[in-house]
């Protein structure tokens, strides 16, 4: 009898273990049951986007990289466009020339091959100072240094306005042209905040840009202007032209040329071939260096360079 009951106890416990309690069950059921209903809502939700066409988030990373692939593709074109004009215009070293500007108030200097002494192209002045090659970096210094040299306290810059087509063998010449109130108005009371939008925009964008390009009101013109320095009493020195390349850093003054000719470029290979760009600077409206990329000589004082 003592064996009966052992083997009856031990097939009773085997049975437990292969067949567990309705309890037990129960239980698993229970636990399951919230991990099946988020795999039955992640089905439905996909199945959705499939019937919506909306984009997966793989989808999603495919068009970033699509784009950043675009950029860099951009940059390379951007790249061997600057070597191609860097090749052609480091043949050329650029010297100004002053000739005679019909006025005792203006002063008016033409641009120079250093080598042949013949006329640089305003197309080919701006592809040097563009590409920022070692012509140009020349060439926008010693504009710089022409213009610091002038005895007018403040002056009108001017150059003649050209299109796409005449801009290849339209000179390169600016005048100076006198103009003190622009001095007294300027210097007296300088308005960094005259284009804080497009300042606090380019800032954000990169902290070490010192020069932006951005729509006049109207639309009809890109103005290209310096942003505030880090010292407020400093703003006077970019108040206008002649203060600016006199007493900013050299290195602001640089990129602004570059950034000034890099856009008047743009703005020629964009319009129509033959319509005319003017590229100057006034000033008596607004006391903030802006040079203007105008599609008229709107602001102009100098007959020859309007006309």
């Amino acid at each position: 009898m003592a064996k009966v009951i052992t083997s009856s106890i031990t097939s009773s416990a085997f049975r437990s273990r292969k067949h567990p309690p309705r309890q037990l069950l129960l239980i698993a059921i229970i636990l399951l049951l919230p991990v099946l209903t988020i795999l039955g809502a992640i089905s439905w939700w996909r199945q959705r986007e499939d019937d919506l066409h909306l984009p997966s988030r793989n989808s999603s990373m495919q068009k970033m990289d699509q784009i950043k692939a675009a950029n860099t593709m951009g940059e390379n074109d951007n790249m061997q466009q600057q070597q191609q004009y860097r090749h052609g215009s480091e043949q050329h070293s650029v010297k100004y020339i002053q000739v005679p500007s019909g006025r005792d108030d203006v002063q008016r200097y033409a641009a120079r091959d250093s080598a042949t002494d013949e006329s640089i192209s305003i197309r080919e002045w701006l592809k040097m100072v563009y590409t920022d090659s070692p012509p140009g970096r020349r060439a926008a210094s010693d504009l710089s240094t022409i213009i610091a040299s002038s005895p007018y306290n403040s002056f009108l810059f001017e150059t003649p306005g050209t299109s796409w087509t005449d801009s290849i063998t339209t000179p390169f010449e600016f005048a100076l042209v006198n103009e003190p109130a622009l001095r007294d108005f300027a210097e007296k009371s300088p308005n960094p905040y005259a284009f804080a939008e497009y300042f606090n925009a380019s800032s954000t964008q990169d902290e070490t840009m010192t020069v932006c390009s951005f729509p006049n009101l109207g639309g009809d013109a890109t103005l290209i202007s310096p942003l505030p320095p880090s010292d407020a009493n400093n703003d006077a020195s970019y108040s206008h032209l002649a203060i600016f390349v006199r007493s900013a850093p050299k290195k602001e003054v640089a990129e602004f040329w570059k950034v000034a000719a890099t856009n008047y470029l743009r703005a020629l290979e964009e319009k129509h071939p033959q319509e005319k760009t003017w590229f100057s600077t006034n000033g008596m409206g607004v006391a903030w260096l802006h040079l203007r990329i105008d599609d008229r000589p709107k602001y102009y004082s100098y007959a020859p360079f309007k006309h």
